[in-house]
């Protein structure tokens, strides 16, 4: 183009760019003060009322609704089971919905992808009144909400998904990696019981002759029989399939490489996890055994490739490459397993990129097939699982929160679901879920989004009823890590 029409090119481009910049997409709606919580309409459930997601949840079809009765999703952590978490699954992977919007195999465009989540700095207690929105405030839910998590532990390591002294109670290894993550925040408070809770993980890895799947180093859930506060019997959980249960084997395995990654940063204890070699090992195997063309199943009898798993899948890698340079860098071979480890994390971020982009659309497929075609039929009014897993990316490293498309996705997650209406606002604690969702103020607070954090955190108080049924011990984690990224950024 000539000298004239470039400038005005360029002329245009700044106005536009500093209009855009101009937008604050953290801007909190109004929000209706006296609504109720759901949570408030079932937080008198009894706690033996938990089932796992495959024995509650509706699959989602391409004539569903968008939106569920409250109540009959399970919690989704960021697996299968998430809370703060995965995909419900279709009852027939075969039998697929009506795919939305073509895209293209590959991206020529692709986002620069997080080698790894960034560090936050240790906390100091800060020397001024409580109030809403400021550092004290969040250091004061931080510190309460970790004292809860580490009560909760039993005295054979298990932190199970209740609190509870006598009857039985959920041990769901997924939600307890959460739990354990959020103690190491603490400096050295809680490090000898995250240690207890790695030793009491380990000691319960399946053998490919114990795993009904014939995959080693994978883990069930179990119930556990308490009395008194200990642990008098373990159950491995059976789902009314009659099968042993997991809700998957790639992030169940996943996020204990982020327990043990993190363990070795906090305390510098090496000695512990060389001791498991062989096990962590075994257990990147178990993430990995149901890769196909890049990224990972759910589990090997359900064959569907979840966006929340794989964002959980490559941040295990890079945790996994982290451990070999590192606690395991004594370990023959450990410089080329660091590699393989790293080298596969970039498969992964590439397989999510290429194949569960949606060019046209602006958003990610919550499920794939192998070869990228979608497993449900997209919508942003769909709370779960197309609205929240587009926040995984984000809160797993996949794509930097000052990035254009971190932004965009979270500002579109806000429009469909932070509208100041019932069961449409998040920080309201009003959704369509009968659940906690703490992924959801955990990735707002990388956003930096103080605002909407603030009101979830005060509303979350008001609704938790004494930690009571329906919150979880991987939400109560979630709150805290965000107080904690909140606090580290005031």
């Amino acid at each position: 183009m000539d000298f004239k029409k470039g400038l005005a090119f360029l002329l245009a481009s700044l106005m536009v760019f500093s209009l855009f910049a101009a937008c604050n997409p953290n801007t909190t709606p109004e929000s209706s003060s006296g609504e109720e919580s759901s949570l408030e309409e079932t937080a008198s459930q009894n706690e033996t009322s938990e089932t796992s997601k495959e024995e509650t949840n509706e699959s989602f079809s391409a004539s569903e609704s968008s939106s569920k009765e409250e109540g009959t999703s399970a919690k989704p952590e960021g697996s299968s089971s998430k809370p703060e978490g995965s995909s419900v699954k279709p009852e027939n992977s075969s039998a697929k919905p009506e795919q939305s919007s073509a895209k293209p195999e590959s991206s020529s465009s692709k986002p620069e992808v997080s080698s790894q989540k960034p560090e936050i700095s240790s906390l100091v207690k800060p020397e001024e009144p409580i109030v809403p929105g400021n550092k004290a405030y969040f250091y004061d839910i931080w510190e309460k909400e970790l004292a809860y998590l580490a009560s909760m532990q039993l005295d054979n390591g298990a932190l199970p998904m209740t609190a509870a002294k006598n009857g039985n109670v959920t041990m769901n290894p997924y939600f307890a990696d959460f739990a354990a993550m959020a103690l190491l925040d603490a400096g050295k408070t809680y490090q000898a019981q995250v240690k207890k809770y790695i030793q009491w993980h380990m000691a319960h890895l399946n053998t490919a002759a114990t795993d009904y799947n014939g995959v080693d180093g994978t883990i069930y859930d179990y119930t556990l029989v308490v009395d008194d506060g200990v642990v008098i019997k373990e159950n491995i959980n059976i789902n009314d399939q009659g099968k042993k249960q997991y809700d998957s084997t790639d992030s169940y395995a996943a996020t204990f490489l982020e327990v043990c990654n993190k363990y070795v940063k906090a305390t510098g204890d090496s000695a512990l996890i060389k001791g498991y070699a062989n096990e962590i090992s075994r257990i990147i195997s178990a993430m990995g055994a149901t890769m196909d063309n890049d990224l990972t199943y759910a589990k090997p009898d359900y064959k569907v490739q979840y966006l929340m798993d794989n964002c959980e899948v490559y941040s295990g890698y890079l945790a996994a490459a982290e451990l070999y340079e590192t606690a395991l860098s004594g370990v023959s071979g450990a410089s080329a397993k660091a590699k393989e480890m790293r080298d596969t994390a970039k498969k992964v971020s590439d397989a999510i990129e290429d194949r569960m982009w949606n060019m046209v659309g602006k958003y990610y497929e919550p499920a794939v097939d192998r070869f990228g075609n979608s497993m449900y039929r997209f919508s942003w009014n769909n709370f779960y699982p197309s609205a929240t897993a587009q926040l995984f990316p984000i809160c797993f490293g996949l794509l930097s929160p000052d990035s254009a498309r971190a932004q965009q996705l979270y500002r579109d997650f806000n429009a469909a679901f932070s509208t100041g209406e019932d069961k449409k606002t998040w920080e309201q604690i009003s959704i369509p879920d009968a659940f906690f969702w703490g992924a959801i103020p955990h990735t707002a607070a990388m956003m930096g989004d103080k605002d909407r954090v603030t009101s979830y955190v005060t509303n979350y108080e008001r609704a938790m009823k004494k930690h009571a049924y329906p919150l979880y011990n991987a939400d109560i984690a979630r709150v805290a890590m965000a107080c904690y990224v909140m606090a580290s950024q005031l």
